[in-house]
């Protein structure tokens, strides 16, 4: 939004003011972007006669891993789990039998595993909470009669 009183017209930088003193506009910037008024005035209203205001929008692409080696255990074994974000300001893993880890990346050794299980990491930043997901399974076991 913006509000140039007085102003002959307004040029936004990033956006398009259409030479409106006032108005908003809503903008979807994709990457970090820096938006800019300049106003022009009745030279001897105000010197300079061009008066400008910038603004900076902060986008955050938070990138979030989570893997789990192996993908299948037989019943009782344990699998690694790893995990790593950029852009954020916290993360948890969370999974079965107690799995919790408060970190941003790391890597820890699950409890021996004896169902299918889903580990989870959540991640936030001020743009709001990101999940991932993993899930080990049981490698079935067959046995002879």
């Amino acid at each position: 939004s913006w509000n140039a009183s007085n102003a002959n017209s307004c040029d936004g930088v990033n956006f398009s003011t259409g030479g409106a003193i006032s108005g908003s506009l809503s903008v979807s910037p994709t990457s970090t972007t820096s938006y800019s008024l300049v106003c022009h005035y009745n030279p001897g209203l105000y010197s300079p006669s061009t008066l400008s205001s910038s603004v900076g929008v902060t986008v955050s692409n938070p990138a979030l891993t989570l893997t789990a080696l192996p993908t299948q255990v037989r019943s009782g074994r344990a699998t690694t789990i790893s995990w790593s974000a950029t852009e954020v300001d916290s993360c948890t893993t969370t999974g079965p039998l107690g799995f919790s880890r408060n970190t941003i990346s790391g890597s820890a050794l699950s409890s021996p595993l004896t169902q299918q299980s889903v580990f989870i990491f959540t991640c936030q930043n001020a743009g709001g909470t990101q999940s991932k997901s993993v899930t080990v399974s049981i490698v079935p076991s067959f046995e002879e009669f």
